[in-house]
């Protein structure tokens, strides 16, 4: 994310500390999601189990009955906070109906771990027309072992910030262990729709969950973020993570644009502006996942003019995986708006397999912050990127994968792109035109079997001066011939030196062919093109004409087995393809 700040790590320890957020413009009410849209959570309601014992909720009911049949029901989430709630209860929640008030699980309750509090709902009747039970907000403070499930968390107006909230104050480096979240959608809240969250305020020592687990899930129309996670990152000698093992999986976090004028107390005490509207995501987090998730039209209302959000992210994290997604037209009315990013702090990382499309920002960034642990040893690889970089005005140029970092810190270094197959057009609303590859001043990245495929006024390859790079076994292609920027600066290619032909691009085993894609549509004028039209068609010169990857990057944690398409690489005969597509 691009930042112009030497607070920028102040400002991201604090993004979700919701006491000091001073909200303005909060978004409209929720909306549905559109015709089409890739919503992931279950229709079908399923019964909490096992049970030790079972408490039910119904309207119809009485908080002075025991609750626990069906013909005996509590009636309000008020009597459910007053019970303790111990491993191998369960909570269930009449269908079709809504509750007033916010769950809140905590002390006393729960913390068996393995053995679990599950909150959830109970079917009164036909089962194919009953739909979820409708909370106004949960709350899990200080305590692990809790699954919820087939819940609609829905906001009401009353105050509540975040749909479902985890936060641990204790502090001293604890986790509270296993807290599931499936089947569910949040929607409405003027933050986050789920929010992870650690710091122990007294202290300032870290603390977080471990083994959480966020799958089959809609998150959208809430103001800040659908799925998001922090850790305190204001005392820098503290090189732990707050989250351990969180996994995001299925999730779908749209609509979710952003909160303008956001401001949040910084590390100092102070109050400072922040980028607000992002889909899903990791801060503070290792050995973590996102995949098979959809981030879509978040972030347009962000107007921090530092940075912005972007559709599928992580910052401070060690070995996280962030595969086979799909982020599209995420957007920001100044910087970012993107598809993917590793940013500041992220080490020992891959993105693979996603594909990003029609972004206001870059397709695929990484990004170093003043601030920052060290951004290290990254893998970017088997992604496609179409039409991303589209810009806003006031903002800056972008294109298909950018690494770059901002002020008076180490670049990114180790940062191994191969595989990806980019596409980029021009458009009319960049500051500048977009390109296929952006490196910024003082990064090292290495760029090995990528389809760079650019149109119109759009670049190949846009280098800033004081980059590290090597290029090696790429495919370069625009129509109108071959165009890329060396000696570039300040995040622009105004007065950088063009360079033309291809000859005097230094890639001593490039390709400057026709892509020849199985489809052509690939170029057309839609904003949605199906990724399957990015497969190499048979004759296509990119088949078999790449260098060979297979040590490429940190093999031990993410060794080369499959292209995007999920054919096995590297092939029998150990030639490896240019792009995304191996071409089988």
């Amino acid at each position: 994310m691009i930042v112009r700040s030497s607070t920028r790590r102040a400002r991201v320890a604090a993004v979700t500390l919701a006491a000091f957020v001073v909200l303005s413009g909060l978004a409209a009410p929720p909306a549905v999601a559109l015709p089409g849209d890739p919503i992931q959570s279950a229709d079908a309601i399923m019964a909490p189990t096992p049970c030790t014992i079972t408490y039910y909720v119904s309207l119809g009911g009485n908080d002075m009955a025991n609750g626990t049949t069906r013909q005996t029901p509590w009636r309000t989430v008020s009597r459910v906070n007053q019970a303790t709630l111990s491993p191998g209860s369960c909570v269930v929640f009449e269908d079709s109906s809504t509750f007033p008030g916010k769950l809140t699980i905590g002390p006393g309750d729960a913390n068996g771990g393995a053995t679990r509090v599950r909150i959830g709902t109970y079917i009164t009747g036909d089962a194919q027309t009953a739909t979820r039970a409708t909370l106004r907000g949960i709350l899990i403070l200080n305590v692990g072992g809790v699954t919820i499930q087939d819940l609609r968390i829905a906001a009401s107006g009353t105050g509540v910030l975040h749909g479902i909230e985890l936060s641990n104050t204790i502090g001293f480096g604890d986790q509270r262990p296993g807290i599931t979240i499936e089947r569910s959608d949040v929607s409405g809240f003027p933050l986050s729709g789920i929010l992870i969250g650690g710091k122990n305020t007294r202290d300032n020592t870290k603390s977080g969950f471990r083994n959480v687990v966020v799958q089959d899930v809609d998150s959208y129309s809430n103001g800040d973020a659908g799925v998001q996670s922090y850790g305190n990152l204001c005392n820098s000698s503290n090189l732990n993570y707050s989250h351990f093992n969180v996994q995001i999986r299925r999730v779908a976090a749209f609509d979710n644009l952003g909160v303008p004028n956001k401001m949040v107390e910084n590390c100092s005490g102070g109050m400072e502006a922040t980028n607000s509207g992002n889909g899903i995501v990791l801060g503070d987090v290792q050995n973590s996942v996102i995949e098979d998730s959809f981030a879509f039209r978040n972030g347009r209302n962000n107007n921090f003019s530092g940075g912005g959000p972007v559709g599928i992210w992580a910052y401070n994290a060690d070995n996280i995986n962030i595969q086979r997604n799909v982020s599209y037209s995420n957007r920001s009315s100044t910087k970012d708006g993107g598809g993917f990013d590793l940013d500041g702090g992220v080490k020992n990382s891959v993105m693979q397999y996603n594909y990003s499309y029609d972004n206001t920002g870059a397709g695929y960034l990484v990004y170093q912050y003043e601030g920052a642990l060290p951004l290290d040893n990254n893998i970017v690889r088997y992604n496609i990127s179409r039409n991303d970089g589209r810009g806003v005005a006031g903002g800056i140029a972008y294109g298909g994968i950018v690494i770059g970092k901002f002020g008076n810190v180490q670049g990114p270094t180790n940062i191994f792109v191969y595989g990806n197959s980019i596409y980029v057009s021009e458009s009319t609303t960049s500051p500048e035109h977009p390109v296929g590859i952006r490196v910024w001043t003082g990064s090292q990245a290495f760029f090995y079997n990528n389809s760079i495929h650019t149109s119109g006024d759009a670049a190949l390859v846009s280098l800033e001066s004081g980059s590290v790079t090597q290029f090696l076994g790429n495919n370069y292609y625009r129509p109108g011939g071959f165009l890329a920027y060396i000696n570039a600066s300040n995040f622009s290619d105004v007065g950088a030196t063009p360079v033309a032909p291809a000859t005097l691009w230094p890639d001593s085993l490039k390709q400057v062919v026709a892509p020849g894609y199985a489809v052509s549509a690939v170029t057309s004028g839609a904003v949605f093109v199906d990724a399957n039209n990015f497969g190499l068609g048979s004759g296509s010169l990119l088949r078999n004409a790449g260098v060979n990857v297979t040590t490429v990057g940190d093999e031990v944690r993410f060794p080369v087995t499959r292209d995007y398409f999920g054919v096995t690489v590297p092939p029998a005969n150990n030639l490896y393809s240019i792009g995304a597509s191996q071409g089988n």
